[in-house]
C-alpha cells in the first residue's frame, strides 16, 4: 500500500488573503502598538531620571540634529494623540454609543 503524496502549491492559510482587513481590527491592532510605544517611552524617559543623566542626554540632544529631534517629538505626540482618542472612541463604543 503505498501513497502517493501530490504537493500543491496552495495556501495553507487562505483566510488571510481572502479578507479586506476591517475598521476596527486595524484600529485595535495599531492601538496596541501605540500603547507599546509609549510605554517604552515613559519608561525610558523614567529611567533617564532615576539616573539622572540629564548632563549626557543634553549632550546626546546636541549631537542628534534638530530634525530627528523633531521627528521624534512630532511622532510621540502624534501616538499620544492617536492612542488617546482611540481609546475614548473605544469607550464610547463599549457604551453602545457610536454604533
Amino acid at each position: 500500500m503505498s501513497r502517493k503524496i501530490y504537493i500543491s502549491n496552495r495556501v495553507i492559510s487562505p483566510h488571510l488573503s481572502i479578507y479586506t482587513p476591517q475598521l476596527t481590527s486595524l484600529s485595535s491592532i495599531w492601538h496596541r502598538i501605540s500603547g507599546v510605544f509609549l510605554l517604552f517611552s515613559i519608561v525610558s524617559f523614567n529611567i533617564m531620571l532615576k539616573i539622572r543623566l540629564y548632563v549626557i542626554f543634553n549632550i546626546a540632544l546636541i549631537w542628534i540634529s534638530k530634525e530627528i529631534t523633531l521627528f521624534i517629538y512630532l511622532f510621540t505626540l502624534f501616538l499620544v494623540l492617536y492612542h488617546s482618542f482611540n481609546g475614548i472612541r473605544h469607550i464610547i463604543w463599549s457604551f453602545s454609543l457610536g454604533s
